[in-house]
């Protein structure tokens, strides 16, 4: 009698579980999504985001792709959509970063790392900023001519004295 409690636990048991698997399954693959307010205008593409509140959602697609979607309105309105490009980090971060590139008093997208990931998206920069951002790094020669010194010059230093009163 305990034999036959014992197959039917482990039936309803194995049951169980896929039950539990299907529905895991089912559910799909999960895709980042990330939430951040911009504090400046941020250029992500060809596309100027004003400070806000955004969404960001990884398109979902079975090639597990690094297309991200930028919304706003609590992800109800699409703002654009951009390739991104796959970034590795052998540190797993402890938090959801947004980190933004700096050039004069432009911002753009240039990492989202997330939360207990590997892995993170870094966005290309446009032609125009990798330009100024060559620029930036060439030195830049200014023309000089060089004349020597022929003999040092001497200083005298002279004392004034108080004028008679």
């Amino acid at each position: 009698m305990k034999l036959s409690k014992i197959f039917a636990s482990a039936g309803v048991l194995a049951a169980s579980l896929t039950i539990v698997a299907g529905l895991g399954m089912a559910q799909g693959p999960l895709y980042d999504k990330i939430i951040v307010d911009l504090p400046y205008k941020v250029t992500v593409a060809d596309t100027v985001l004003e400070p806000g509140h955004y969404v960001i959602r990884q398109f979902e697609s079975q090639s597990n792709s690094r297309i991200l979607q930028i919304y706003t309105d609590q992800g109800m309105r699409l703002k654009t959509t951009v390739q991104t490009i796959p970034t590795l980090d052998n540190n797993t971060p402890d938090s959801t970063k947004v980190i933004l590139h700096h050039y004069g008093p432009d911002y753009y997208f240039d990492k989202i790392w997330v939360v207990g990931k590997n892995y993170g998206y870094e966005f290309p920069l446009p032609p125009a900023v990798k330009s100024r951002q060559r620029e930036r790094l060439e030195p830049y020669t200014v023309a000089a001519t060089y004349e020597p010194a022929t003999k040092t010059e001497e200083t005298t230093v002279t004392t004034a004295q108080a004028a008679p009163a």
